[in-house]
């Protein structure tokens, strides 16, 4: 009964926690593609230039902290690519100006584990 009950929380617990993980990410994944919008708006405006600033206050939009992601960064290459890093470090959301979204593995192979697409998935 014991061997049963190992076997089926050593199956159960890895698919759990990557749902958990995904929904989580969710959140993430909503804030960036509002962003992308607002940045769009933002070159619509500025001769096609995407903002050029880390913290994406330019932007015309506001925010509220997600719980498991840090703050939402602009990239400083004026691409239109904003990234949020999850707390802890282990991944991080972008989406670029074409709004693909994909996943930087920071610590081992999160992004594959939770069934995200691994940058540059996009280009």
């Amino acid at each position: 009964m014991v061997i049963i009950l190992g076997i089926i929380v050593s199956i159960a617990i890895p698919r759990f926690t990557g749902g958990t993980e995904k929904g989580r990410a969710t959140e993430a994944m909503g804030l960036l593609g509002d962003l992308r919008t607002a940045n769009e708006r933002y070159a619509a405006a500025n001769n096609g230039n995407y903002l050029v600033e880390g913290a994406c206050t330019g932007l015309d939009t506001t925010w509220t902290t997600i719980k498991n992601f840090g703050a939402p960064a602009c990239s400083g290459a004026g691409t239109g690519t904003i990234t949020m890093t999850r707390t802890g470090g282990a991944y991080s959301l972008q989406i670029d100006a074409t709004g693909c979204l994909c996943c930087n593995n920071l610590v081992g192979t999160p992004c594959t584990s939770y069934g995200f697409a691994v940058c540059p998935a996009c280009q």
